[in-house]
């Protein structure tokens, strides 16, 4: 069985100050025997309790025990803490030695707990104009707390880096004898030229809580801290990139990727559509597929011979960041120029990374049944006395708001002066007596709907409790951790229906939740007692997250 290995929360401390040691044991049973008092000649060593917490790591429930010693720095020197022995579950485990300094002048503040955060790329080798994820992971020490959002930043030369704009993932890692938090943020990049370019560092600004080694825990486990913003640095990785092949088919604008294109008319049914001659007709085309669809654009005719068209529009988009399959719909206004059966081909060029070649997509023939004569739809000037050119030479096409085949709106109605009144003409009050009754019957309408409304706004049964009591509550409770969890249960569910939504992606929310469904949900662990530093984050995160 491998050695326990001490933590302490400074290794260089001032005569006088205090550091917490702990030992903390993973995935174990019972606690059968450990040293309650530790001589160091030179240090004041007591011994400071032992908490217990269970958290779910890689989908496995896992058992933590740590036993806590507060040292008290007496003279400056270098002091060794001998290995101490512990039995759980009947067998016999060996802690390692620790060291500690004391010296005038040293920072109070924790050592060895900095978060350290690493970028990592998908793809270290790239075509230009190529997609691939970006994700930067910050390891967070279980004694730190994290006071803001972390929202990474990259600023390469030669890359299109997304924004970090989705909530980052939170997971535990081992590191070493201890088990950290791990947010990682993901998202993607976008190489812009070819070339040997370099990626990072990636920059994150974070306020966290950092303890202070001139304070020691209280029984609950918590102990003081500062709160610092720090700037933290990443690596930097060298990506190549590859320029795309010559050999580019003929349309090809740019799209990297692999798509697929899909076309209809707007006319019902899946076609052949009858259509008048002269009149507009619709196209819409989906390009579907994964990849960079800022570098997608409107697929092409193949032939636009018989077709007078006009530019594709973007008419609705449906992706993210191109690693899923996602969707841009162009629509394009086209007027058939000639009668008969006519057939519209688009075409979608692009560049596939995965097969390093150029493709060509196409729709299925759009097959249009065009009717009327051309003479009636453009006549022509038949000469003589009188006769009029409706000749089309020479006239201006319209412009792309397409006005002349919009629906247009009538003139607003007016109102007519009458004179005298209705009722001083003969038999007028019977004129006026429908609507003298329909104002009774409106008046008593509303006064049904008012009263309707006070009854409405009344508390019904089975409604949920006001959201400040069940705060009141919670903040109350600091004893039994399955009655406070429950009430935070209650809390949740009550917010959601008063609000209306489902509760926001938040990592620090989702650890809290994931707490309560450890300790009502995993078997004895909601009969423990609450402790102080676990029940204040929650309270802080409801309130902060799940407001009132």
């Amino acid at each position: 069985m491998p050695a326990i290995k001490p933590q302490l929360t400074a290794s260089t401390v001032s005569p006088g100050q205090n550091v917490v040691m702990s030992y903390r044991l993973e995935g174990v049973g019972a606690l059968e025997s450990y040293p309650r008092e530790i001589e160091v000649d030179g240090l004041g060593i007591r011994f400071a309790g032992v908490s217990s917490q269970q958290m779910f790591s890689n989908g496995t429930l896992k058992r933590f025990v740590e036993m806590r010693y507060v040292i008290e720095a007496e003279n400056e020197g270098t002091f060794t803490i001998p290995a101490q022995s512990f039995t759980v579950d009947g067998k016999q485990m060996v802690s390692e030695p620790a060291t500690i300094t004391v010296k005038e002048g040293a920072e109070p503040l924790a050592d060895g707990m900095s978060p350290q955060v690493q970028l990592s790329v998908g793809k270290t080798e790239i075509w230009k104009g190529e997609i691939a994820p970006v994700t930067v992971t910050v390891l967070m020490h279980p004694a730190v707390q994290i006071a803001s959002q972390l929202f990474p930043t990259i600023a390469s030369e030669g890359f299109a880096v997304a924004r970090f704009d989705r909530v980052p993932s939170l997971d535990l890692q081992d590191v070493g004898n201890e088990t950290w938090r791990v947010y990682r943020a993901q998202s993607v990049m976008t190489a812009m030229k070819p070339g040997k370019l370099v990626l990072g560092p990636a920059d994150v600004k974070a306020d966290v809580l950092m303890p202070m080694a001139g304070g020691f825990r209280d029984p609950f486990g918590g102990m003081p801290s500062a709160r610092r913003s720090l700037k933290l640095k990443s690596n930097s990785i060298e990506i190549t990139v590859k320029d795309l092949p010559p050999g580019k088919p003929e349309g090809f604008g740019g799209a990297v990727g692999s798509f697929r294109v899909m076309g209809r008319a707007d006319g019902p049914g899946a076609g052949p559509w009858t259509v008048q001659l002269g009149d507009p007709v619709a196209f819409e085309l989906a390009v579907t597929g994964t990849g960079n669809f800022d570098t997608v654009g409107a697929p092409v005719l193949e032939s636009a011979a018989g077709f007078r068209t006009y530019p594709a529009k973007v008419a609705q988009e449906n992706r993210d960041w191109g690693l899923e399959p996602g969707q841009k719909v162009f629509s394009q206004l086209v007027f058939p120029e000639q009668a008969g059966t006519m057939k519209a081909v688009y075409a979608l060029s692009f560049f596939n990374p995965a097969t390093g070649k150029y493709e060509t997509v196409k729709t299925e023939p759009l097959e249009l049944v065009v009717t009327g004569q051309v003479e009636a739809a453009v006549p022509a000037a038949a000469g003589g006395d009188g006769a009029k050119d409706f000749s089309t030479a020479g006239v201006a096409m319209p412009d792309e708001d397409l006005q002349d085949i919009l629906p247009q709106l009538l003139p607003a109605g007016g109102f007519l002066p009458v004179g005298g009144t209705m009722l001083a003409a003969p038999g007028g009050w019977w004129h006026a007596l429908p609507a003298a009754l329909a104002a009774l019957i409106f008046g008593g309408g509303l006064v049904r709907r008012n009263r309707a409304e006070r009854e409405a706004s009344k508390p019904q049964p089975g409604a949920p409790r006001e959201l400040s009591v069940i705060l009141g509550e919670l903040r109350a409770e600091s004893g039994n951790a399955g009655a406070f969890y429950r009430l935070v249960s209650e809390y949740v569910n009550a917010w959601t229906r008063r609000k209306g939504r489902e509760v926001p992606e938040d990592a620090e929310l989702a650890a809290v939740l994931g707490r309560r469904d450890v300790r009502l949900y995993a078997g004895a662990a909601a009969d423990e007692p609450l402790p102080a530093d676990e029940r204040a984050t929650a309270l802080r995160v409801l309130g902060a997250r799940l407001a009132p």
